[in-house]
């Protein structure tokens, strides 16, 4: 399965993928272990990835930051891996795969959970005349003293293995300097748990198969935003 770049830019009905990451929960994770040495030493980040910024290493948080938008930061309780761009093709993530590396180089980590959480955007162009906040509501009257309110919609998926939590609200975003274009921002948390009884050994090797088929997640991720269609109702 394959993301591919928005064909055309002008078309509101194109999801433009801005950002994914991967996080790894783990209770007793150290965050001081990551800096652009170990990263890059032990080959999670390959050596030709050039560093952005000053990294940030210390017992409670750290950071590095690379080119093409990727950044490793960590906490007490987990890491995440991730990657923002003006519009993420597949063959230019990269953040799963280098998730998947730091498991295998530090296998020791007892990890509880694992989110892959990609996040999009449509835009929403003058033509669009409905609000998607009120075809969100739809009959709804939550208008107050003539101000009708702004809609966030939370959606939950739950399955067997995984849950799917999607956020779906408007938003606006500047690109070139020009003046500020209305979106329609999709962002969705892809969780699975690791249960506490499970071998290490299986453990990582979970999460090695879960980072290897990230795709598969996108591709879920997309099928589920074609379902909020918001250009169907115009006034």
């Amino acid at each position: 399965m394959t993301q591919e770049k928005m064909q055309n830019p002008e078309s509101n009905e194109s999801v433009n993928l801005g950002e994914i990451a991967v996080v790894l929960v783990a209770q007793s994770n150290n965050p001081s272990i990551i800096n652009p040495d170990f990263l890059r030493h032990n080959e999670i980040v390959n050596a030709d990835l050039a560093l952005q910024g000053d990294p940030i290493t210390s017992p409670l948080f750290s950071q590095v930051t690379f080119e093409r938008g990727i950044v490793v930061n960590a906490l007490p309780d987990r890491v995440s891996f991730q990657q923002t761009g003006d519009s993420l093709a597949s063959g230019d993530i990269l953040c799963p795969e280098i998730a998947k590396r730091y498991v295998e180089k530090v296998p020791h980590v007892p990890y509880s959970a694992i989110g892959v959480n990609p996040k999009g955007y449509r835009y929403l162009f003058d033509e669009v005349k409905e609000k998607v906040s009120n075809i969100l509501i739809k009959s709804a009257e939550l208008s107050f003293r003539d101000v009708t309110p702004e809609v966030h919609l939370k959606t939950i998926y739950q399955y067997d293995t995984r849950k799917i939590v999607l956020d779906i609200a408007e938003a606006t975003m500047k690109k070139n300097n020009e003046s500020e274009i209305p979106i329609i921002l999709f962002q969705a948390n892809i969780h699975r748990d690791l249960p506490s009884t499970m071998e290490q050994q299986n453990r990582i090797k979970t999460i090695s198969d879960i980072l290897t088929s990230w795709e598969d997640d996108l591709s879920d991720f997309n099928a589920l935003i074609k379902k909020f269609n918001f250009q169907e109702s115009k006034s």
